[in-house]
């Protein structure tokens, strides 16, 4: 089982009529909980309109302040349940770009 660790990056999508990506870095975890901050994005390809963006890993760009949420377990991996927040699930990012598109 993939298990959420201090300084790993996790990813979210979220919007209803647009698709938002988030990435954020773990900088707490307890057996039930998980602290994270958002991490700024850049384009890799497109615009705002639509394309391709991945997060910047530099500590200093983070985009939020610290929020902790509960850890739950599904297909043989752990992510945090944002239930309270506007990104729902958040869970390994696998590294690679992710797809945006911001009009709405």
């Amino acid at each position: 089982m993939k298990k959420i660790e201090v300084g790993d990056i996790l990813y979210a999508s979220w919007g209803y009529s647009m698709t938002l990506p988030a990435w954020a870095r773990v900088i707490k975890r307890t057996p039930k909980m998980a602290t994270i901050v958002e991490l700024a994005s850049e384009f890799v390809t497109g615009d705002w309109a639509g394309g391709t963006s991945m997060p910047i890993l530099d500590e200093r760009k983070r985009h939020t302040e610290a929020k902790t949420f509960k850890v739950k377990e599904r297909d043989g991996g752990e992510f945090l349940d944002g239930a309270k927040s506007y990104a729902k699930y958040w869970h390994h990012w696998d590294g690679e770009p992710k797809y945006h598109n911001h009009a709405d």
